[in-house]
């Protein structure tokens, strides 16, 4: 059996120093660069470091670089009217992404190195270096799904990033903002045990993995967040012992499609590329049954 002990090390957070010292020199060059007038970009962690959730052992860095002087709209759920207004009345951009990622990589490889800069398809990968973590630069740009508009004035719209693939040319939608937000609610209404918890099963999952209880890669990092922001409040009560059951089993009884994600905007489930399959989460809950069973 697992120890309570051991839940409750697995429950601390990783080291986060040299994070947001990572994270603070790629803003410092990004921010003193000399952009064209008229760009306007954010800059912000992503991902397990931003959450509060990351473990021992996490190296990579997610870094958003979020262009905001133009964006991406959906207007799919306008009427034709509506759509007809909003083209007439919201320009182009002679700076888009395209420019805005070219000239990120140019940046990064000024500062760091051409040999420390590896664009990839989803990713700028900043090679590790004396006092500074592996970093993945997100090059986005924001994303607006429109329910009406009419003018600048009256208008209504769900804002989020959209990243471009650079092998397929495919838009990818997310909203970290909305993660971040539901995530700190949630841990607050469970007096901050929602973010220790995902931290156990985080490591409780590595361990797995270790034991050969589970294969990589089945339950990833997000996978595990999106799922435990589904377990109802109550079962984060009491001792990380009674937590680490009460989850388990209620995701074991309670896996059902209509799970979202942390955001609430995605379905967690589902046949798309950035959804799982039910049976990722009844391997992660049976890995993880067989694990508190080992001696």
């Amino acid at each position: 059996m697992i120890s309570e002990d051991q839940l409750e090390t697995w429950c601390n957070q990783g080291a986060i120093v040299t994070a947001k010292a990572t994270h603070e020199t790629i803003r410092r060059c990004l921010i003193e660069h000399d952009w064209p007038i008229g760009v306007r970009f954010d800059d912000y962690l992503q991902g397990s470091y931003r959450n509060g959730t990351n473990i021992r052992g996490d190296s990579d860095v997610d870094i958003v670089i979020e262009l905001r002087s133009t964006f991406k709209p959906d207007t799919s759920r306008l009427s034709e009217a509506q759509r007809s207004i909003f083209n007439s009345t919201v320009p182009d951009s002679d700076y888009d992404y395209r420019d805005f990622h070219r000239e990120a990589v140019s940046v990064l490889r000024s500062r760091f190195g051409s040999q420390n800069v590896r664009p990839g398809k989803m990713a700028i990968k900043v090679i590790a270096d004396s006092g500074r973590v592996p970093a993945d630069v997100v090059v986005a740009t924001t994303h607006r799904t429109y329910d009406y508009f009419f003018d600048l004035e009256t208008q209504s719209a769900i804002e989020g990033i959209a990243i471009k693939n650079q092998s397929t040319g495919a838009w990818i939608v997310n909203y970290p903002k909305f993660h971040v937000k539901n995530g700190a609610e949630k841990n607050g209404r469970v007096s901050n045990r929602y973010k220790p918890s995902i931290r156990m099963m985080k490591n409780a999952r590595e361990r797995a993995i270790a034991l050969g209880f589970l294969d990589y890669g089945v339950a990833p990092s997000y996978f595990v967040e999106c799922l435990m922001y589904n377990i109802d409040d109550s079962k984060f009560r009491g001792s990380w012992s009674d937590i680490f059951f009460a989850t388990i089993e209620a995701a074991v009884s309670d896996f059902r499609m209509g799970f979202k994600c942390q955001n609430e905007i995605f379905e967690l489930f589902g046949e798309k590329q950035d959804q799982w399959k039910l049976d990722s989460a009844n391997k992660l809950a049976s890995a993880l049954l067989k694990l508190a069973k080992e001696r």
